[in-house]
């Protein structure tokens, strides 16, 4: 559970981060480029790759924001209480390498409650297709664990 944690809140801080880090060269009225021009048509073409940048930059933010930040500030209030989404059924597919080595692996279930198929990221060991799971999950960002499995 505490993983959870970590896996909710580092995005977070590091998109935030990044932001206060634009909004700082904003402020200071600073370049990307340093180098100095040494032409009038370097001057042209270093103002256009400006430009460019710093539309590239404010999408990249807002797409982040919307992609990661709210859903990630949508499960708070789950991870808060401990009131995570439970799911239990068999694995249809994903990361089901047989391997036993523990790293991040996403899996689908096809959930018995509800009827349909979630997927799920968790830190773990292998899971097998068709292996009967019971997981426990953050509904917005599909992050959780593995609470059994193996055992119907």
């Amino acid at each position: 559970m505490s993983a959870l944690y970590m896996d909710v809140f580092a995005p977070v801080i590091c998109i935030i981060i990044v932001t206060v880090m634009w909004f700082l060269h904003k402020k200071k009225k600073t370049k990307f480029i340093k180098r100095k021009p040494v032409s009038e048509q370097e001057k042209r073409t270093y103002e256009k790759w400006e430009k460019r940048i710093e539309i590239t930059a404010v999408v990249g933010l807002i797409i982040a924001w919307i992609l990661v930040v709210i859903p990630h500030i949508l499960d708070v209030p789950y991870l808060v209480t401990g009131d995570l989404k439970i799911a239990m059924g068999t694995v249809t597919g994903g990361d089901t390498a047989s391997e036993e080595s523990e790293h991040d692996r996403s899996i689908r279930i096809e959930d018995e409650m509800s009827g349909h198929e979630i997927s799920v990221d968790f830190y773990g060991a292998g899971i097998h297709k068709d292996e009967f799971v019971i997981v426990h999950y953050l509904p917005h960002t599909k992050i959780g664990y593995v609470v059994a499995k193996g055992q119907e």
